[in-house]
């Protein structure tokens, strides 16, 4: 019998595998189906209910930023919660942000807080800083490096 994960491994292996590696079956081995997660959309801040809400966000991102990138600054963990900050790196030259693709290189800082049983997800909630990714993406803003 393999020991529960950790909120820390939780969290580190939901970033890799599922926005480094791509793996879409990480969404649903790692994110509950009721789980409900905050502000990740664009223009209306919905919350997002389990894997099958997640995805369509999953594959506008993608879609925007093919070769995105996120590396960990930090994991702070406490009983079954977790925070994470990091930062996501790549360049916007696809649709699925609402706005035009112009080709530029992307760099954004990003938190995410959640819940963590059995191996999964069960509450979350993500500040990402879209403005300066907005900005970036229209060629407005160059990337100050995030530490």
């Amino acid at each position: 019998m393999n020991p529960t994960p950790s909120p820390s491994d939780v969290a580190r292996e939901w970033f890799q595998k599922v926005w480094n590696e791509r793996d879409e079956s990480a969404i649903d081995r790692l994110l509950n189906p009721e789980t409900g997660i905050d502000s990740l959309h664009f223009e209306d801040m919905t919350v997002l209910r389990g894997p099958e809400q997640f995805k369509p966000f999953h594959k506008a991102m993608l879609s925007a930023i093919p070769d995105l990138q996120v590396t960990i600054s930090k994991v702070i963990e406490q009983g079954d919660w977790v925070s994470v900050r990091f930062v996501c790196q790549g360049t916007h030259t696809g649709p699925g942000l609402g706005f035009e693709p112009h080709g530029h290189p992307v760099e954004f800082s990003a938190m995410a807080m959640g819940r963590v049983e059995n191996g999964q997800w069960v509450e979350g909630w993500n500040v990402v800083d879209f403005f300066a990714l907005q900005k970036q993406a229209n060629g407005q803003m160059r990337i100050s490096r995030v530490e």
